[in-house]
């Protein structure tokens, strides 16, 4: 599993640009393989609230055992779906407006922040 080492990396999971969700690194290359592999695909859509401007926090142990920390929220600002989302996976657990300070500088293109 690759996941995010430095304090600074932030990966993405979302629509970049078109339709379609991906694990993206910052520098726009997509993370493959996919970091969250069958967690994600089991939690796909589900782990956001209906409430566009909620923001939700998960924390959690990757498999060898470091801290990680996982915010969503509903986003149709790419893809007008229902169930599309975004989120962003770094290192360690982190409060939500701590989170949200990494993302935003990691991604600040992204429209989930307009």
């Amino acid at each position: 599993m690759i996941l995010p080492t430095s304090p600074d990396v932030c990966l993405h999971f979302g629509c970049i640009g078109r339709s379609g969700h991906y694990a993206n690194h910052p520098d726009g290359e997509r993370a493959n393989p996919n970091p969250w592999g069958k967690w994600m695909s089991g939690m796909d859509g589900k782990l956001h609230s209906e409430d566009h401007d909620r923001w939700l926090t998960h924390w959690f142990e990757a498999s060898d055992g470091s801290k990680m920390t996982f915010i969503a929220k509903k986003d149709n600002s790419v893809d007008s779906r229902p169930g599309s989302w975004c989120g962003f996976l770094m290192p360690e657990h982190r409060e939500l407006e701590y989170a949200l300070k990494i993302a935003q500088g990691a991604w600040p293109q992204l429209l989930v922040w307009k």
